[in-house]
């Protein structure tokens, strides 16, 4: 439902792209393939395991294979990146490869994220990805942290972390950090099928040997997919700038009672 606009996003960002599919049976391969033959040279395309289509969702295997291809691809910088994200500069116009840029300039080999997951809520239409809509920004969890960008390195691990955290030789991570707008859920048809139908069966492998993915164990039925916009921010077109700090810096201001601000 939204690997084309993806694709197209990352393309307007000057960034090349090498996708992974897992054997999909929704389409989404022969898109990926249509993109790469209107590509060539910008857009690598290969299906994952090579064996054929696995009854597991093997996620430690597809990690590995994507520190290979980052070991034998000949580019500069890499992001891990997946197909329900919309990476943002931390600044207004400035496209992703343009920021890099200016980042390796200034001696820096890794880029942090701020991860915003935007929320699926009553009134919204169809599918949200890339729309202004409500979003979690983590205030009643704990952070997390996730770190994928970083710049060519002869030892790399991004499988020991689930893919969240690359570590890379000598690190000198970037102090502001990208945007990450998550859509993860984008309509009840969509997360239907997702959840329910191929994630939650094919997860018990890994689960059980990693303790991985167990983010989706709170839904149960179709209405557990529906947040309330009342505990959620709302993206308008204001929103980057006016919480520009705690976005990028993934930090935030408070007033106490004694009208001192305070930074946390």
């Amino acid at each position: 439902d939204i690997l084309g606009r993806t694709i197209e996003y990352l393309l307007a960002q000057d960034i090349d792209l090498y996708l992974a599919d897992n054997w999909s049976e929704d389409g989404s391969y022969e898109i990926a393939r249509k993109y790469r033959e209107a590509y060539p040279g910008r857009i690598y395309l290969e299906r994952f395991p090579r064996s054929g289509k696995s009854d597991h969702y093997e996620w430690y295997k597809q990690l590995d294979r994507t520190e290979e291809i980052s070991r034998e691809k000949d580019y500069n910088w890499y992001i891990h990146y997946d197909a329900d994200e919309m990476r943002v500069s931390p600044w207004e116009n400035t496209t992703l490869r343009e920021a890099i840029w200016w980042i390796d300039r200034q001696g820096y080999n890794c880029i942090e994220n701020t991860v915003t997951d935007f929320r699926f809520t009553v009134g919204d239409e169809s599918d949200i990805f890339m729309e202004d809509t409500f979003f979690d920004f983590r205030h009643r969890k704990k952070i997390f942290d996730q770190l994928k960008t970083w710049k060519k390195s002869r030892q790399l691990d991004l499988k020991s972390s689930a893919g969240h955290f690359v570590h890379v030789e000598d690190p000198k991570v970037y102090p502001l950090k990208f945007l990450n707008r998550h859509y993860p859920l984008r309509s009840l048809e969509q997360a239907e099928k997702k959840v329910f139908k191929d994630r939650l069966p094919r997860f018990a492998k890994e689960r059980g040997e990693r303790g991985w993915h167990g983010h989706y164990d709170g839904f149960h039925k179709t209405e557990d997919f529906v947040f309330d916009a009342s505990g959620l921010l709302h993206w308008r077109a204001d929103t980057f700038r006016e919480l520009y700090i705690p976005l990028f810096l993934e930090c935030g201001l408070r007033w106490d009672s004694d009208e001192d601000l305070t930074e946390v």
